[in-house]
C-alpha cells in the first residue's frame, strides 16, 4: 500500500481569490518517481480539461494518459473502473469526448463495461512523453491504489482526486506539508467551497488530521494523520 495516510483543522481560513499560479522548480535528475509522474499529469490535464470536467472524469483521464502507448492509444482492464470505485457510465466518457481530448470505442453489442475498454487519446502530448510506458504504468497502478485506499471508505471522487492531488506532494519524514491553493484548485478542478467539503472528509476519514489556509491564502497546509 503507497504512503496514502495524510488529515487538517476544519478551522482554517479560505483565500479570497484566486491568484496565479508560482513557478515551479523544474524536474529533479533522474528517474522521476511514481509521485512526481503523476503530480506533472495531474498538472497536465488541468490545463488540457475545461475547468469544469468532472472529478469522475478527471481521475478517468489520468488512467487513460498514464496508460496510453507511443500512438495514443489506452486499453483499461476490464473491471478497472470498479477498481477505482466509479461505476461504468456514459456521461463520464463523453466529458471526455467533448472536450476533444478522447475518443472511446464504443462496443456494437452495448457490453463495452464488461470488456476491456479501448480509447484513442486525441492530444498528442500524452503519448510523446520521455518516460517509457512501464514508468508511466507504474504511475498508473499507484494512483489507483491511492484513490481506492480503504481508508476513505465509500468517499465520493472529489474527496479522492483531492487525497491524490496531496499524496503527490507527500513525502515520508515531514510533519506538515503545504501546497499552494491555486495549484490545488486547478488539479482538481474544483471551487473553494467543494474543496473546502472534500478537506473536512479527509479529515473524518482519519486520512489527514488538520488543514488550514496561510495567512494570505495562497498556501494549504495539512497534517498527515499518524500512521
Amino acid at each position: 500500500m503507497p504512503d496514502t495516510t495524510l488529515a487538517i483543522s476544519t478551522t482554517g481560513t479560505r483565500p479570497s481569490n484566486h491568484g496565479p499560479a508560482k513557478k515551479r522548480p523544474g524536474r529533479r535528475p533522474g528517474s522521476p518517481s511514481k509521485q512526481l509522474r503523476v503530480q506533472e499529469m495531474l498538472s497536465y490535464l488541468a490545463a488540457a480539461l475545461p475547468h469544469g470536467t468532472s472529478p469522475e472524469a478527471r481521475l478517468l483521464a489520468l488512467q487513460c494518459a498514464l496508460r496510453t502507448d507511443n500512438h495514443g492509444w489506452a486499453r483499461l482492464p476490464a473491471g478497472l473502473l470498479k477498481g477505482m470505485r466509479l461505476r461504468y457510465d456514459q456521461p463520464i466518457w463523453e466529458e471526455l469526448e467533448q472536450a476533444h481530448w478522447l475518443r472511446l470505442q464504443r462496443s456494437s453489442d452495448g457490453r463495452t463495461h464488461r470488456r476491456p475498454i479501448t480509447v484513442h487519446l486525441l492530444d498528442a502530448v500524452t503519448h510523446t512523453q520521455a518516460p517509457s510506458r512501464a514508468d508511466r504504468r507504474q504511475a498508473a497502478d499507484w494512483a489507483l491504489r491511492v484513490t481506492a485506499s480503504p481508508h476513505l471508505g465509500p468517499q465520493p471522487p472529489t474527496t479522492r482526486l483531492t487525497l491524490l492531488a496531496l499524496t503527490t506532494h507527500h513525502s515520508s519524514g515531514a510533519g506538515q506539508f503545504n501546497i499552494e491553493s491555486d495549484r490545488l484548485y486547478r488539479e482538481c478542478g474544483l471551487e473553494p467551497d467543494a474543496l473546502v467539503q472534500a478537506l473536512d472528509q479527509l479529515i473524518l476519514a482519519h486520512v489527514i488530521t488538520r488543514w488550514q489556509f496561510s495567512q494570505d491564502g495562497e498556501d494549504l497546509k495539512w497534517n498527515p494523520a499518524p500512521q
